[in-house]
């Protein structure tokens, strides 16, 4: 995905929401290991014209196939210290200075390779920003797509990232009964709200600055259609994303992207000027002046919009005739108002200000008798990102709102993991191996080395088996770390962890490849994922499946990928039995070598099952 383009806007909000065009370009197949380099993309291209819900999904440098996200760009490992009151939105086809330096293209070549949607692209708008914590000796930059820093502070949930557009935020919350304050802001809610929804609406009322964020880009489409009517066509401006940020001075970003370098010299230095180009924001350390905000709703809420006023509800997707695991096609027509729209959420850890923010809640003034509650469809038609209406082409199709949900923090073996992912790179690094690791959509990025979740959008229903339960914030999905090492010339292994409930012991580390070795697609492991979950543990090929359907599924899966399962060690399987609440134990002075023994077994058993495969092979 290139970039989005042109926003349109509905003539009457209240009946649809913004439509966006989103760019593609064709990447080449053996170049899926490095999709960003400038040789990777054929000259075919793709123009969608999408609701604007999609902007969620459609981020910059994701990769798309049959209709799935097939790769992500890769999070870099440092936390880049910015100044937002120094951010700079320039168009794509504009220089930009860099230090007292013109440079002729705001994302280095080598970085990003737009092609032929470089000309389509060129009016959208790019943030560019000094980085202040670089140890270069030329300045670096960092480059943010314009729709990114959108997507990530206002864009929180598929119908904020819409309704934002429209200005219509105000289906969600009742600014009258809500009270703004830098320090005990109140929200009076209109229905169930999400945490990352609610946070982003609580800053606002803490701040006029970030009150006018929340609708910049809406201004901005909004004076610019109106300028363009007293202008020749010829002469019109483009209707594009510009957003703001929602705070002014500094914070640390977490991103994914590339880095490189441009043509222009540094005159100091002598050398190349580098940037960073950000294709998604990953965690904000901003924090925030409230501290003690509340959360108020009407004890019984009116439902006056149920296509789309209400944000939907947890019903059981077996109601619905989906069977766990199943894979959902999501359309983004209308949905009928008349059925009850499902809610899909994903875990992520956006911004640091809410790991320890605690809500006040109030259910106040018993309201009237319960308005119409639209019903569950046995069946549907289709699923669709689109607003509840009631006409014949919505007829049957029923809503899906996405949102996202804040990591509520991971277990002491998950955390013991992460450390030994360290220790095998140290303990490999004369061999040339390189050690990621990648993220499904759902992404959790506490430091250099990353972890995922169970895709809850993949397995509603009466899957339990893949949740922790008794967290701070309700049930949520189980951590899974997914390791990547690089043999050397594009010859892969993969390592995956899963995170134990507490006291829960008796599982393994898997080892994977996929039958030639090459980089594995996110839609293998989240099928393994699946497999996994219906399965209660890691699955093999002896497994028994109680249906034909996931019979199936296990035999296409095994077709693609040769897996081991590798016991922990016994000095692991102590540890994971002490009970503990925090990572003292951890760091305690008899279990600070695990991680470094650990490291040592695992690359010992990755030998066994390189050695294995080659002696099946021969």
């Amino acid at each position: 995905m290139d970039g989005i383009r042109e926003v349109y806007l509905p003539p009457d909000p209240t009946k649809s929401r913004a439509r966006v065009k989103a760019c593609f370009s064709e990447v080449y197949d053996h170049a899926r290991e490095n999709p960003y380099h400038p040789d990777s993309t054929t000259k075919r291209t793709l123009l969608l014209n999408v609701h604007s819900a999609a902007l969620v999904h459609f981020r910059v440098g994701s990769l798309w196939k049959n209709g799935e996200l097939f790769f992500d760009p890769q999070p870099l490992p440092d936390y880049f210290e910015v100044d937002t009151r120094e951010a700079k939105f320039v168009r794509l086809s504009s220089p930009i200075s860099m230090d007292g330096v013109e440079v002729e293209r705001s994302i280095p070549y080598s970085c990003f390779r737009l092609g032929k949607n470089w000309h389509k692209l060129s009016d959208t708008y790019y943030v560019h920003l000094k980085v202040l914590n670089s140890n270069n000796r030329t300045p670096l930059y960092i480059t943010l797509p314009a729709s990114e820093v959108y997507r990530f502070y206002v864009g929180v949930s598929e119908r904020f990232a819409s309704a934002a557009l429209t200005r219509t935020l105000h289906e969600y919350f009742d600014k009258g009964k809500s009270v703004s304050s830098s320090t005990s802001p109140l929200l009076h809610v209109n229905g169930p709200i999400s945490k990352y929804e609610s946070f982003t609406l609580l800053r606002a009322l803490s701040s006029e600055y970030a009150l006018s964020s929340l609708y910049a880009a809406h201004q901005h489409l909004s004076q610019t259609s109106e300028n363009n009517k007293l202008r020749r066509k010829e002469d019109q401006e483009p209707l594009v994303l510009i957003p703001k940020f929602p705070f002014a001075g500094r914070t640390k970003l977490r991103v994914a992207g590339t880095s490189g370098y441009h043509q222009e010299i540094d005159p100091v230095t002598g050398q190349r000027i580098q940037s960073i180009f950000a294709m998604q924001i990953l965690h904000c350390t901003h924090p925030t002046t409230f501290f003690d905000p509340t959360i108020q709703k009407d004890e019984v809420i009116s439902n006056k919009r149920p296509g789309r006023g209400i944000y939907g509800s947890s019903v059981d997707l077996e109601e619905l005739g989906i069977q766990d695991g199943d894979a959902i096609l999501i359309e983004d027509g209308p949905a009928d108002a008349n059925i009850r729209r499902i809610s899909m959420r994903t875990i992520s850890n956006r911004f640091l200000a809410l790991k320890h923010l605690k809500y006040n809640y109030q259910n106040i003034n018993k309201i009237g008798k319960k308005s119409f509650m639209p019903k569950s469809e046995a069946d549907p038609e289709g699923f669709t990102l689109g607003d509840g209406n009631y006409s014949s082409e919505s007829e049957g199709k029923t809503g899906v709102s996405g949102h996202e949900h804040p990591d509520e923090g991971s277990s002491r073996d998950i955390s013991l993991f992460i450390k030994t992912i360290k220790e095998i790179q140290l303990f490999t690094k004369s061999r040339g191996w390189s050690i990621t690791t990648r993220t499904l959509e759902e992404k959790i990025t506490p430091g250099e080395y990353n972890f995922t979740s169970f895709p809850e959008k993949e397995l509603a229903g009466k899957l339990s088996w893949y949740k922790i339960k008794h967290e701070p914030g309700g049930p949520r999905s189980r951590h899974v770390v997914w390791v990547e090492i690089n043999l050397q010339d594009n010859y892969y292994i993969y390592l995956s962890e899963l995170e134990l409930r507490p006291k829960e012991g008796g599982h393994s580390t898997a080892i994977m490849q996929t039958l030639d070795f090459s980089k594995m697609e996110n839609s293998t492991f989240s099928k393994f994922l699946k497999l996994t979950a219906i399965n209660n543990r890691w699955p093999d090929e002896s497994t028994y499946w109680s249906n034909a359907k996931d019979t199936n599924a296990a035999a296409k899966f095994f077709d693609e990928i040769f897996l081991r399962k590798v016991n922990h060690p016994p000095f692991i399987k102590k540890f994971q039995k002490e009970d503990a609440q925090n990572d003292k134990i951890l760091n305690s002075t008899e279990n600070e070598s695990l991680p470094s023994k650990w490291a040592e077994y695992i690359v010992e058993q990755i030998d066994n099952f390189i050695n294995y495969q080659s002696t099946n092979a021969l």
